[in-house]
């Protein structure tokens, strides 16, 4: 159940930009054959994982991007047309095909309005030009636009629409009328398109017809200006007016409410097209929801998490941000409040929150480790040794997040910025210095996911009783001389903490003792059991709670 809505319930405005990667979502779930159809059930991309449609996040530079685009596929947006008038259209492609992809075009309420769009050869699927064309019709008001691709090989960025001139004739403009609210035991209204009107014509051609609704009614006339509908029920209709003047056409939509009483509900929808099914433990998640009511106003949305109140918004844009959210499953909704006191409760979602990937690690041979930064954005990345004559004198980072990637000259246990935002993934390794000889690591490349380890406590509350048992990265990792162990117990537990070596060898017993339900942290000051410091290198940190096992690594340094 539900419709076609702009992507975060943001109407794009024209003259503007369209990202491909934003198009219309559907309330009831996947907008498969509703706002798009893709050939695959499966989203090859980075964004909007929920979708099929194949969507990348290329950074700030072209934002998400449509690709593996194939023959038959379309997607739709919601445009909002300020004026009427000849537009231009500049779009943003890459394709690493020889004669390059295409065509396509675009489509405004099943009518053509651009010729068929070609793209040229880039030399790489991640390499970006740009092609504009003119004379794009545009009339005012709300519309669906479709791009509908004839032929793939292409991958499609930010399109671009400019206002060039006025339209040389007058295009009809349909309205549908004001939304209507209908009583019980009322079972009819009347639909008034009156207020249509087109400069250049006065012979008009009407078309109502039912979007949606709990029943199929009946017109006395579709094709009037005005049209008494019949059959009604409680619930909530749409119809659509279609204008023509045999030339060019107008649509305008109007809402019909049938009520017992004239106080109605709030209509509240949780905006799950920005949300994964799963995250990271220790970033915050932003809930959104659009909420609105008929006859009065919304007084205030409450959030909630897992059926417990987390917090309430009374400003539309309707959004709360939940932090310290604990590893395992959460579902969320909305309720909305009217000035009236009428309660509407949104749709649920659910997802995940994964336990976060370390920020360190390295290759098998052991010669250094890596370390990031936990920034959501250009993160550091260091190469720590693990002895002086790693990396000395050359040291060099080679990364991108495809193709090629260049090299950088870097200074070891030196902090260097990656330029890629947050849910890019890089692909590196490293080619360097090693007694006297090279090493490198490019045949067993490291890979890291822009912004998904943590270091820092973020998320991690004394007070909170986690649902699950977890063991956390050790931070800081590497470190030296002292590190913190945070761990999450679901109830109370006979808890030990050992640390081992590479080797399996007991080195500390940190605890062996009975905790209460929570979280907890411990700290170890790279000492073994006789309270002698231990050598630099790689320590394996282990717990068991009950029948929960598990194990990280961390690294000492010199």
């Amino acid at each position: 159940v539900g419709e076609q809505l702009p992507y975060e319930d943001n109407i794009v405005s024209i003259p503007g930009i369209i990202e491909p990667g934003k198009f219309d979502y559907y309330q009831g779930g996947v907008g498969q054959n509703v706002s798009y159809f893709d050939n695959t059930v499966s989203n090859n991309g980075t964004y909007r994982m929920d979708e099929y449609v194949d969507v990348e996040y290329n950074g700030e530079s072209e934002g998400p991007t449509l690709g593996w685009i194939e023959s038959g596929e379309w997607v739709e947006y919601t445009l909002s047309v300020e004026e009427p008038g000849y537009y231009d259209l500049t779009y943003r492609y890459a394709s690493d095909i020889p004669n390059g992809g295409g065509p396509f075009f675009l489509e405004i309420n099943g009518t053509q309005v651009s010729d068929n769009l070609y793209v040229g050869n880039t030399g790489d699927w991640y390499t970006w030009l740009s092609e504009s064309v003119s004379d794009i019709e545009l009339m005012a008001g709300e519309h669906t636009m479709r791009l509908v691709f004839v032929e793939g090989g292409f991958n499609l960025g930010r399109m671009t629409f400019t206002f060039n001139r006025e339209l040389d004739y007058n295009p009809p403009f349909a309205n549908a009328g004001e939304d209507i609210i209908v009583l019980s035991p009322s079972t009819s209204t009347t639909l008034d398109g009156s207020l249509s009107y087109d400069n250049d014509s006065d012979v008009l051609n009407y078309l109502w017809e039912q979007i949606y609704g709990p029943t199929s009614v009946s017109f006395s006339n579709a094709n009037n200006v005005q049209t008494e509908i019949l059959d009604l029920i409680q619930g909530v209709y749409k119809f659509k007016l279609t204008l023509d003047d045999g030339n060019y056409s107008s649509i305008d939509y109007t809402l019909v409410f049938v009520s017992e009483t004239s106080d109605f509900a709030p209509v509240v929808t949780l905006n799950t097209s920005l949300l994964n099914t799963s995250y990271y433990f220790g970033n915050p998640l932003e809930i959104s929801a659009s909420a609105s009511d008929l006859d009065g106003y919304v007084e205030f949305v409450e959030f909630y998490g897992d059926n417990i109140l987390l917090g309430t918004d009374a400003s539309d844009p309707y959004s709360f941000i939940w932090e310290n959210i604990s590893i395992g499953s959460h579902t969320i909704y909305v309720n909305a409040i009217d000035n009236d006191g009428l309660i509407s409760t949104s749709n649920s979602y659910t997802f995940e929150v994964l336990d976060a990937p370390q920020c360190t690690g390295g290759p098998d041979n052991g010669h250094y480790t890596y370390q990031f930064s936990d920034d959501l954005n250009n993160p550091t990345l260091t190469f720590i040794p693990s002895a002086s004559h790693v990396g000395d004198p050359t040291c060099i980072l080679y990364y991108s997040t495809s193709g090629t990637p260049p090299g950088y000259f870097v200074t070891p246990n030196v902090p260097f910025t990656i330029n890629a935002s947050e849910g890019e993934v890089i692909q590196f390794y490293y080619t360097y210095s090693y007694n006297g000889m090279e090493g490198n690591t490019s045949a067993d490349p490291h890979s890291y996911e822009i912004g998904s380890c943590n270091e820092s406590s973020l998320g991690f509350v004394e007070n909170d009783i986690p649902s699950v048992f977890s063991l956390r990265n050790n931070y800081p990792n590497p470190f030296n001389p002292t590190t913190q162990i945070k761990y999450g117990l679901p109830e109370d537990a006979v808890v030990s903490v050992t640390i081992f070596d590479v080797m399996g060898r007991s080195i500390r017993s940190l605890m062996n003792e009975r905790q209460s339900a929570g979280y907890h942290s411990i700290g170890w000051d790279a000492k073994n059991d006789m309270g002698e410091r231990v050598a630099a290198g790689m320590y394996i940190y282990a717990i068991q709670a009950g029948v929960f096992k598990a194990t990280k690594k961390m690294v000492l340094l010199k």
